[in-house]
């Protein structure tokens, strides 16, 4: 028994902690929690699965022109039949095994080879777009923030 200040008595009640405590987890990461998400959805899972592709496409862009045969520039007269004003031959646009997404009309260039090459293109002006977009907006954000007033406005 134990003292209280205002004179009484108190019983204190000492109990021993048995066995390892348990480890204190944090709160996820910011990372793991994307990344929990993405697997769970399907939707985003397919959507992160296909801009990777795109992306590993685009940066492989010379490597992939090189297997398949064909440039992005380079005619292929063969391909095509001048008496019917440049039709490509074959059945649905060209498509063979020298040609996989067939070719152009009137001037036969592979167009997987383009689609690849133009994948680099439309992936550096996407990128180029949103850094302008956030180097713009973060100091505009500023000036409104530090100014106030009718710059805020």
């Amino acid at each position: 028994m134990t003292a209280t200040p205002l004179g009484g008595t108190s019983t204190a009640l000492e109990v021993e902690e048995v066995g390892t405590p348990a480890p204190v987890a944090g709160p996820p990461t910011s990372r793991r929690r994307i990344l929990t998400t993405i697997t769970r959805d399907n939707g985003a899972l397919a959507c992160v699965t296909f801009l990777a592709i795109v992306v590993l496409m685009a940066v492989a862009a010379p490597l992939i022109t090189k297997l398949s045969g064909w440039g992005p520039y380079e005619f292929d007269s063969a391909a095509i039949n001048s008496d019917l004003g440049g039709v490509p031959h074959g059945a649905l646009g060209g498509i063979s095994a020298e040609h996989w997404f067939g070719v152009e009309p009137q001037n036969g260039r592979d167009l997987f080879a383009r689609i690849v090459y133009g994948a680099r293109v439309s992936i550096t002006i996407s990128l180029s777009a949103t850094l302008l977009t956030g180097i713009l907006g973060v100091v505009l954000g500023m000036l409104a923030g530090f100014y106030r007033g009718w710059v805020d406005r």
